[in-house]
């Protein structure tokens, strides 16, 4: 059954927004909601102890609209906070959604045309990021088309989650419904502490056990905004040590889902751990304050502890991506000369900044 529908006329999904100090795009976000075409929804603003106007904004939001639920709490975190509504949320489906983006009218629309009813059915797009100089780039899934279930979910898209340049499904909790039973069932699997790459903890496992996904390509409804002027290469000193959390989250994900080995869950994560370390590299490459032996010292160290040339050439093919291949020509061989080489290629590429 196409196009699943509560007969019962309660609201079908859970719009779940954590608000955090985006005062100034809040009102798009929420408007961008408000105006769906499908209107059987209850959105969720969870207000995470924002220090700016932002919760003032949710409950005039709220004032105006029954459909809309505002929680103010203390600041603990974005997982924290959406995993809350997720427990008091009482739809079938969620839909999840920062709060300094925004969605097209029809989003809703267009992604429950194909759910089904099932407790465990993924529905994914893909998604338009959006630049503070007005320019867009599309972001699409990797895998084809269509419905999956049974051995082709496994085949094609479980055994391909993780451990790849170029991720199979867009690992993000947005642009997506998700039967609520598979956020809920798998919670206890979460690491709040995780602040970088948070949302692979929840969707990895999400995923694994699911029984239908629909992937859409070509399906740009969710805008994300990125923040040009803040997010210019910033140096994040806990980067490391977070990929690491990160990485054990996703192995105790493992052991539970993949007991015999079957997916290659653990390979997967392996793979995973490679391509997430060469941001790690790139952190550094970008950090500024150091000199080239210190950086080429930096590097040399996360090479060694961290197993990355080894771990490269067990993946059978270099990175392809430019700036990666650069990388990976640190992780070859990091001394000096290369280290110089591909420090002034990257300030070139970021014009310079800083």
């Amino acid at each position: 059954m196409r196009g699943f529908s509560d007969k019962t006329n309660n609201p079908m999904i859970a719009v779940i927004v954590p608000v955090y100090n985006v005062e100034k795009y809040l009102p798009q976000c929420i408007e961008s909601i408000l105006n769906q075409t499908r209107r059987d929804f209850t959105l969720y603003l969870i207000d995470d102890g924002s220090s700016d106007g932002s919760g003032e904004v949710c409950d005039r939001y709220a004032a105006e609209d029954e459909r809309i639920r505002v929680v103010h709490k203390e600041n603990e975190g974005l997982m924290r906070t959406w995993m809350r509504a997720a427990e008091l949320s009482k739809e079938p489906y969620l839909c999840f959604l920062d709060g300094d983006d925004w969605v097209d009218a029809k989003l809703l629309e267009n992604l429950s045309e194909h759910l089904t009813g099932s407790a465990k059915e993924i529905v994914c797009s893909g998604y338009v990021i959006e630049h503070e100089s007005g320019s867009r780039e599309n972001k699409d899934n990797e895998a084809p088309e269509g419905e999956y279930t049974g051995e082709k979910l496994e085949s094609e898209i479980k055994k391909r989650l993780l451990g790849n340049e170029r991720r199979t499904l867009i690992m993000s909790r947005c642009m997506k419904l998700i039967s609520r039973s598979l956020i809920l069932d798998n919670l206890r699997l979460l690491k709040p502490e995780v602040r970088m790459g948070e949302d692979v903890n929840i969707t990895f496992p999400a995923m694994l056990d699911a029984e239908r996904i629909v992937v859409l390509r070509g399906a740009f409804w969710y805008h994300y905004r990125f923040l040009d002027s803040s997010m210019v290469h910033k140096y994040d000193a806990g980067m490391h040590e977070n990929i690491k959390l990160l990485t054990n989250a996703l192995l105790k994900v493992s052991d539970e889902k993949d007991r015999d080995g079957s997916l290659g869950l653990k390979d997967q994560v392996a793979g995973e751990f490679f391509y997430l370390m060469l941001l790690v590299m790139k952190n550094e490459i970008r950090r500024r304050g150091v000199s080239l032996s210190e950086l080429s010292g930096n590097l040399r160290k996360i090479c060694e502890s961290d197993h990355l040339k080894e771990r490269m050439h067990a993946l059978r093919k270099k990175p392809s991506d430019p700036a990666s291949r650069l990388i990976g020509a640190v992780i070859d061989s990091p001394n000096l000369l290369t280290v110089l080489a591909v420090r002034s290629a990257f300030r070139i590429k970021d014009g310079s900044r800083g």
